[in-house]
């Protein structure tokens, strides 16, 4: 890789790591060829960048980013995983990959402007997402309106239920009593 390359590289992980909501640091030593591709697949099902960068490359490439925190852990061969959406993404394809393969390490990550160790990104990656976050709002602002909802509908429901009851029973003779 001649200089330009290099510049060229640093500059396009300049801007994304300017942009990252969330990133983590991982150790892939000892991952087959093989292995790593089935890593890389979970993360880019999951919409996450997963990058192998020269250490030298990443540390300029940091400086002047949210990132920058993370830089003096660019050491040995490391993987950047990073996500420009959501800050909790990075973490749970991470996660998911530490369980599959065990050569797959995580050593470190970043959300929120600050530092992560890696037991902290592992409780990131428990945390509920955007969308199920979402969800979760959506049924709250729901429950109002289908409670009222049955409770009008019990109203009519019992009446209906009580003229069958009197319908069967004058069909069985009961007449009125």
């Amino acid at each position: 890789m001649n200089r330009t390359q290099k510049e060229q590289m640093v500059a396009e992980l300049h801007g994304d790591f300017a942009a990252t909501q969330g990133a983590v640091l991982a150790g892939y030593k000892g991952l087959s060829v093989k292995e790593f591709m089935e890593v890389r697949k979970i993360f880019r099902d999951k919409g996450v960048t997963l990058k192998v960068v020269k250490n030298s490359l990443a540390k300029i490439a940091v400086e002047g980013t949210p990132l920058d925190c993370i830089a003096n852990d660019f050491v040995g061969p490391i993987a950047i995983a990073y996500s420009l959406e959501d800050p909790l993404t990075a973490a749970k394809a991470a996660a998911d990959c530490a369980k599959e393969q065990d050569k797959f390490e995580i050593l470190c990550g970043y959300a929120d402007n600050e530092r992560l160790d890696a037991g902290s990104v592992s409780e990131l990656a428990k945390m509920p997402g955007k969308d199920e976050l979402r969800a979760q709002l959506l049924g709250m602002f729901m429950a109002p309106a289908q409670q009222l909802v049955q409770v009008m509908n019990a109203v009519p429901q019992q009446v209906a239920v009580l003229l069958s009851a009197r319908q069967t029973k004058l069909e069985e003779g009961g007449g009125d009593e």
